[in-house]
């Protein structure tokens, strides 16, 4: 399609994965009626296990913006990220929460 890497520039995840390997692509919108279902439910947490467990390649991408636009938990808006890892955990409490470490360099 494009080459290669650095001929990139900009786009969605999931489209540069599928033309960097030529396999197939999925998004789950996380704005989505149904990603908010999964997500309270579990399934999109055992989705994302699942895939990681099969060796698929997951990133994700911040919504768009300018570079200077930084979340306050350091997230770049308009950028992509690779997920290096997936890994569940059981905490008995009264409220269920998710660890997601960012890990960048």
């Amino acid at each position: 399609m494009h080459g290669s890497y650095e001929a990139l520039e900009g786009g969605l995840v999931q489209d540069a994965l599928v033309d960097l390997t030529g396999g197939a692509g999925e998004e789950i919108d996380m704005r989505s009626g149904e990603a908010q279902i999964d997500l309270a439910s579990g399934r999109l947490w055992s989705q994302l296990l699942r895939f990681k467990q099969e060796g698929f390649l997951l990133g994700a991408g911040s919504p768009s913006g300018s570079d200077v636009h930084v979340s306050s938990s350091g997230i770049v808006q308009g950028h992509a990220y690779s997920i290096l890892q997936v890994m569940g955990y059981i905490y008995y409490t009264h409220s269920p929460f998710v660890i997601l470490q960012l890990v960048t360099k």
